[in-house]
């Protein structure tokens, strides 16, 4: 869960406060353009991906609202180290 609520923070923050340069990256989130390195095999591939991302930065809204300020999954007795959430190459 701790893991969880890092990344999808910065899921959260990079969706609602984009950097400038970031602008064809949310094109080609929202569909508006078509992205070369990446194209979904259907419209509604398309669509079922996108409303995933909503869910996510909404679930990351959600648990910021209810949760304290200073309250987060990674503390409380939780493991250590913390983990950490990453993608790797299959070989």
């Amino acid at each position: 869960m701790c893991a969880l609520q890092t990344y999808l923070g910065a899921l959260s923050d990079a969706w609602t406060k984009p950097l400038p340069q970031d602008e064809a990256g949310d094109a080609y989130i929202r569909s508006s353009e078509v992205a070369p390195h990446y194209k979904p095999r259907s419209a509604n591939l398309a669509q079922t991906t996108f409303n995933g991302l909503l869910d996510l930065v909404e679930l990351a809204k959600r648990w910021k609202e209810q949760l304290h300020p200073t309250q987060d999954f990674g503390k409380d007795g939780a493991p250590r180290p913390q983990p950490i959430l990453r993608n790797q190459p299959k070989f």
